[in-house]
């Protein structure tokens, strides 16, 4: 029996408190390393205990095993293999849930646990990689947590009562979203895209409004939805050009072509504070730059009048960069472009490379 085969005797629920709590703090240090890491996603024994200790009763053994597990999923490696466990045969609990995903967010939707936003990091972890999205979309749809009651959970505000933020769940819905279906999903469901771009200006948290503005780029890329993403139903482009505005005056004819929401800005309106969400905001615009009709509808809302005053005054380089690339894309006229749709057709690449991701 090797020394991880001997700490396992000591991951179960019923084993005493002082040891399990011994070895659970063993384990966790372990995964300090790549190495550490492999040799415990080698045990299946290990990662059932582990997840099966998300339940103990003491608060400490609990967050070891939660902590553990965020720590797992950050490599890349421990994803399939935890997504392949069936905890119904495994777990020593009366009522098991049926994988790890399922066990996320039971924590997650549980307002009364201590390590809600460790089960978030944990799913966001399990979304990163766009090749194990789909199976644990597929987890996610046939659990008994519905998107419908995450987006609200998400929405709510101090929704846990034991202090968890449950901002993290704003990643699992960016990583998520690079899945057509997902995004699908939310078209056809556009109250949910509502609340979650809600929070785009939420100034609490960096994480949610990066994750937010990630969801919106992805949504980007469904040229078949700008057309509705634009409409006064949704109004995308208030949405992308507010957080990159500040309470600055501008005259009075720019002003009477902004969007309404976007005139007569409170003088202490500041410009997100954030470099990451101001880029991926503009590069989402830059999507929405393919088509003419989109381009025609963003010059005349005086886009570009935003991207001047913002182009004054940013420092970041690569924000910089972004904003040129869209700049450059209105300034010319629908001759010089000479496309409906500039993905459609070849085009220089210069201005290819504009349009295309930064990443």
């Amino acid at each position: 029996m090797n020394e991880i085969d001997e700490l396992v005797r000591f991951l179960q629920l019923g084993a005493r408190t002082d040891l399990k709590h011994l070895a659970s703090q063993q384990i966790l240090g372990l995964t300090a390393t790549n190495d550490g890491i492999t040799t415990l996603i080698k045990s299946e024994k290990v990662l059932v205990s582990l997840i099966t200790l998300l339940h103990d009763n003491t608060a400490k053994i609990s967050k070891n095993a939660a902590q553990t597990l965020v720590n797992i999923t950050s490599m890349e490696t421990s994803i399939e293999i935890l997504l392949n466990l069936d905890l119904r045969n495994d777990s020593m609990l009366l009522k098991s849930p049926k994988n790890i995903v399922e066990t996320t967010l039971g924590f997650i939707s549980d307002e009364t646990s201590e390590i809600s936003d460790e089960n978030c990091m944990i799913l966001a972890n399990l979304t990163r990689d766009d090749t194990h999205i789909e199976k644990v979309l597929d987890l996610m749809l046939s659990s008994p947590y519905s998107l419908e009651k995450l987006v609200r959970i998400f929405s709510t505000p101090d929704y846990n009562r034991k202090g968890s933020n449950l901002d993290y769940l704003a990643s699992v819905f960016l990583n998520l979203s690079q899945s057509k279906r997902f995004r699908d999903i939310l078209f056809e469901n556009s109250d949910l895209l509502e609340d979650l771009t809600s929070f785009l200006t939420f100034k609490k948290s960096d994480v949610r409004r990066r994750g937010v503005a990630g969801i919106l780029k992805n949504c980007c890329f469904d040229v078949e939805r700008h057309k509705w993403l634009l409409s006064e139903e949704f109004e995308i482009l208030t949405k992308l050009l507010l957080p990159l505005m500040d309470g600055a005056e501008y005259d009075e004819e720019d002003n009477e072509k902004f969007p309404v929401e976007l005139q007569f800005l409170d003088e202490a309106k500041e410009r997100d504070q954030d470099e990451e969400v101001r880029c991926v905001l503009l590069e989402s615009l830059n999507q929405l730059c393919a088509l003419k009709e989109n381009r025609k509808f963003i010059r005349d809302n005086n886009a570009y009048v935003v991207l001047r005053e913002l182009h004054k005054w940013e420092k970041s380089p690569k924000v910089l960069l972004a904003c040129e690339n869209c700049v450059d894309i209105l300034i010319r006229t629908e001759e010089e472009i000479n496309a409906d749709n500039l993905k459609d057709v070849n085009i220089p690449e210069d201005l290819k490379i504009k349009l295309d991701e930064i990443n």
